[in-house]
C-alpha cells in the first residue's frame, strides 16, 4: 500500500485544550475505519507538533482521513505521498 508522511499542527484553538485533542488512539481509529494504519509517528518540536507515517490504499482515502482527522483533532495537516527506494528507481529508469 501507497506510504504517506503527515506534518500536523495544533490550530489555536486546539491548542487551548491540548490534552483533550492529544488522543493518538483516535487518530488510529479514523485511520483504521478507513482502511488505512499508522505505522508510526513522533511528537516534534520545531514548527511543526507531530510526523505522522501512514499507509492506506490510494491518495483519495488518504485526504479523506486526513480531513476528518483535522476536522475532529482540530489540527492542520500537510501530507506527502512517501515513495521507498525501489519505487524511486523505477521513476528514474523511465527518464530519457
Amino acid at each position: 500500500m501507497p506510504v504517506y508522511v503527515t506534518l500536523c499542527t495544533f490550530t489555536d484553538q486546539s491548542v487551548k485544550d491540548v490534552k483533550a485533542v492529544v488522543a493518538e488512539m483516535e487518530a488510529a481509529k479514523i485511520v483504521q475505519s478507513m482502511g488505512g494504519s499508522i505505522l508510526t509517528g513522533y511528537w516534534l518540536m520545531g514548527p511543526y507538533d507531530a510526523v505522522v507515517i501512514s499507509e492506506f490504499a490510494d491518495d483519495e482515502t488518504a485526504s479523506a482521513a486526513c480531513l476528518v482527522t483535522s476536522a475532529k483533532l482540530g489540527l492542520r495537516t500537510t501530507t506527502m505521498r512517501a515513495l521507498n527506494n525501489d519505487q524511486f528507481h523505477r521513476i528514474l529508469d523511465k527518464m530519457p
